[in-house]
């Protein structure tokens, strides 16, 4: 078995942005090396378009500009391991730069970025929408926009019908289904509202900073919407420094004032009333640090106040926690299933036994942010984290060592 994955690239010259691609035309030849990012790096931060650059082979000038090839066509990256295909980007050429090293060389460098891209060039017109459910929001406003919905066919293509000629031919005449929509019902109401401004900020408002959860475009370029996670969802996997546990090339730990905050204030849209919450213990030990967000969309003020509750019992007391764990898979094979399938959002736990002894670190924690560094000579990825424990402590009914009330956990 190869030690690293078969690497794919493609493109499609010919299919409208908004219109799920099809037509895709294989580049895997040319590929020399690339860098895949997505996701966020920080608690509290915004989620930003992913990104992608490659280096591809042009010695022959198939890649020079042309009436087909230019910025906005669809682009995509994908790796195979062991006879299966995992999506690692999907999104739309940014720019195209002509590159001969040494005056030999010819490169075509590919930079290309998510659909969040188009949607961050988007002005919102104001429609008017109704109030909803977050997740139902997300949905309207994407499908206004002109998003493909969940269930949608590309063009010239019907859906699959078992052994019905001219419609069972799969992927010839006919068409299994592609969702460029996932979306979580999330746990709020959001308000009616007229939409205005950037769409993409509309979007990361209703979803993360309103909602408290995760927006971004997945690998196959679908929106995904993930509500705020519950800490007893079950660990994916222990990645660690011992036996048994899958081993990381280097973990950054941190334990840092930039995500401690006492005094939460949250305002919503057209509404001049403040909920606040604070701790005055974590003020007379960190002094006074204020978390202002403004411009939320939640339906009520009791929802408001509810989730500044949350935040400041997330975020009023320092955490150890690791910011990023650096991978190398080549070094164990077994790993590669599990690398290329993680998603945003995915639960694990980190264990840290540092020199001198003691007992090691045990952080359970979600990936925000995912990194692929792709060269012929190995790969390196990077996960961006967040410790799920700022997300405990509150009271889930039969959940072992969550549910004892007043002792492992507290009712809100």
């Amino acid at each position: 078995m190869a030690l690293l994955p078969d690497v794919i690239v493609e493109e499609d010259r010919t299919t409208d942005p908004l219109v799920i691609p099809t037509a895709w035309t294989d580049q895997s030849s040319r590929f020399r090396s690339g860098q895949v990012r997505y996701g966020r790096q920080r608690q509290l931060n915004k989620t930003q378009p992913g990104y992608a650059s490659v280096k591809m082979n042009n010695q022959d000038r198939g890649l020079d500009p042309s009436p087909t090839i230019h910025p906005t066509n669809h682009f995509r990256l994908r790796a195979v391991w062991s006879g299966t295909t995992y999506d690692l980007f999907r999104g739309f050429v940014k720019s195209r730069r002509q590159e001969w090293p040494a005056r030999k060389d010819a490169i075509s460098r590919v930079e290309a970025e998510d659909g969040f891209s188009l949607m961050a060039r988007y002005d919102l017109e104001g429609q008017s929408i109704a109030e909803m459910s977050t997740g139902d929001h997300l949905a309207a406003v994407l499908t206004l926009y002109g998003w493909p919905p969940a269930g949608s066919v590309p063009p010239g293509k019907t859906w699959w019908r078992l052994g019905t000629a001219g419609f069972s031919e799969l992927g010839t005449t006919t068409y299994l289904g592609e969702s460029l929509e996932s979306l979580d019902e999330g746990t709020s109401t959001i308000m009616a509202t007229t939409l205005t401004g950037n769409l993409l900020d509309h979007l990361l408002n209703v979803a993360e900073l309103t909602e408290g959860g995760l927006l971004y475009m997945g690998p196959s370029g679908d929106v995904i919407f993930k509500e705020p996670a519950l800490p007893h969802q079950p660990s994916v996997a222990v990645w660690g420094d011992a036996e048994g546990e899958f081993p990381y090339h280097d973990i950054v730990m941190s334990d840092e004032d930039e995500a401690i905050y006492n005094d939460v204030r949250i305002t919503r849209r057209g509404d001049s009333a403040i909920s606040t919450a604070k701790d005055q213990t974590s003020i007379d030990t960190h002094g006074p640090r204020t978390l202002p967000i403004s411009d939320t969309l939640f339906s009520t003020k009791a929802q408001a106040d509810q989730h500044a509750a949350t935040l400041l019992d997330r975020y009023k007391d320092p955490w150890n926690y690791p910011v990023r764990l650096v991978l190398r898979p080549s070094r164990d094979p077994n790993m590669w299933p599990l690398v290329l399938g993680m998603q945003l959002g995915t639960k694990i736990t980190v264990r840290r036994r540092p020199p001198g002894g003691g007992d090691p670190i045990e952080v359970d924690s979600l990936i925000v942010g995912i990194t692929y560094e792709i060269d012929p000579n190995g790969w390196q990825v990077t996960w961006d984290l967040e410790p799920t424990r700022v997300h405990e402590g509150y009271w889930y009914l039969g959940v072992a060592g969550m549910s004892e009330l007043g002792t492992t956990t507290k009712l809100g």
